[in-house]
């Protein structure tokens, strides 16, 4: 038994309004940390009409006022294109509105350990709470939104927020060797992102996805690709491969999961290549939906420019499917080149990545033993081994 009872998660942005990476590692975090007997409370932004006090899963949700107007906060949250400068502002007033309702939530249940996901403005407030109420302080670093895309005037400002928490947290290797060549941070170290198991055979079916009109029998191969429709997630070059790909495999089809501010791009791409009838982009699907589309897929693409420790990427290995991916430092911690996928070196373009998709799908024999091989890597990659890691790391400060 654990001799932490009660921690509080700070984050930003939390489901429904914001469902990238970061939040659904601190929604597999709390309910790994609920059911191990530690009571998670989860703290982040107001948004529109959503109460202030909430649950989801089980889980405490508070929601602290940020006095900006919603279409203004809505460029902090991805729902607007991206503004540096605005998101900076909602930022400001983060830290505000946050504070205020920490101090309280602190005093009343009697907290010792405040996570913060993110450095600015996360960190910053448990900085100031930390100072103000003595409390432990952890922070995760998820890597693109808060250290890789951080404009260099703030450097200083990062290395100071991080020296002063009592423990620092990558979510990959690869995350903390590059923030160590930057800048001189104690107490860092790297716990692996991690995924609930679950039993994929148990989706294998397209009961609920009729509507989308997969035939496995005619639709081969099937690609998929999970994750906000963001510019750094590339997703154009996948669109503007398959039209070569489909040249080979007239009957292709292409899961396209996730939303985004890219989305009206990408979506005039699938018209100008005339796309309509190989490309399913449904936004944002329920849990059950999402894993019904990747049992009935054949191959996960991921080219993303930059990643922590992708979340989709791991669940891709936990559904068996092989991944093609840029040979990239992130890639490189999950998928090991033609043993459970295929990493292409940059630069890439649509001409290369068709090449992979259409060799691998010739192989249906490396894609089975790939597939086998991918369960494997999962074993890496539980939300089991994350949540304990987690929780020795909350005792030790």
């Amino acid at each position: 038994m654990s001799s932490v009872k009660k921690v509080i998660h700070l984050i930003p942005g939390f489901f429904p309004i914001s469902k990238g990476g970061a939040e659904y590692f601190a929604l597999n975090l709390c309910k790994g940390l609920l059911r191990s007997g530690i009571t998670p409370i989860i703290v982040t932004r107001g948004y529109g009409k959503l109460p202030n006090s909430d649950s989801i899963n089980r889980i405490m949700v508070k929601r602290f006022k940020n006095v900006l107007p919603n279409f203004l906060k809505r460029y902090a949250v991805g729902l607007n294109l991206k503004s540096k400068f605005l998101r900076m502002i909602v930022a400001i007033f983060d830290v505000v509105g946050a504070v205020i309702l920490l101090i309280k939530i602190i005093r009343k249940y009697d907290i010792k350990v405040l996570h913060s996901s993110f450095i600015v403005p996360t960190g910053l407030i448990g900085v100031i709470l930390k100072k103000l109420l003595k409390i432990k302080l952890i922070i995760t670093v998820h890597g693109p939104a808060d250290f890789y895309t951080i404009p260099r005037i703030l450097r200083k400002l990062l290395v100071s927020i991080l020296n002063r928490a009592d423990s620092v947290i990558t979510v990959s290797r690869h995350l903390e060797m590059d923030i160590r060549k930057e800048i001189e941070i104690r107490n860092i170290s790297t716990i692996m992102n991690g995924i609930e198991r679950v039993d994929f055979s148990k989706y294998n079916d397209l009961k609920s996805i009729e509507e989308f009109n997969i035939d496995r029998e005619i639709n081969k191969p099937i690609l998929i690709s999970t994750g906000r429709l963001v510019k750094i997630k590339r997703t154009e070059l996948l669109i503007k491969t398959l039209p070569i790909v489909r040249g080979r495999y007239p009957d292709l089809k292409t899961i396209i999961l996730g939303e985004g501010i890219e989305r009206e791009k990408l979506e005039r791409l699938v018209n100008k290549f005339n796309l309509q009838e190989t490309v399913i982009m449904p936004g944002w699907v329920s849990e059950s939906t999402k894993r019904k589309f990747l049992a009935i897929s054949d191959i996960f693409i991921h080219l993303s420019r930059e990643e922590g420790l992708s979340l989709s990427l791991i669940e891709s290995q936990l559904a068996g499917l092989p991944a093609i991916v840029p040979d990239r430092d992130f890639a490189g911690e999950i998928i090991i080149d033609n043993y459970n996928g295929v990493r292409i070196k940059e630069p890439i373009n649509p001409k290369i990545i068709a090449e992979k998709i259409i060799s691998l799908i010739k192989n249906e024999k490396k894609i089975n033993k790939m597939k086998n091989r991918s369960k494997k890597v999962f074993e890496g990659f539980t939300l089991d081994k994350m949540v304990n890691n987690y929780i020795r790391e909350y005792e030790k400060i």
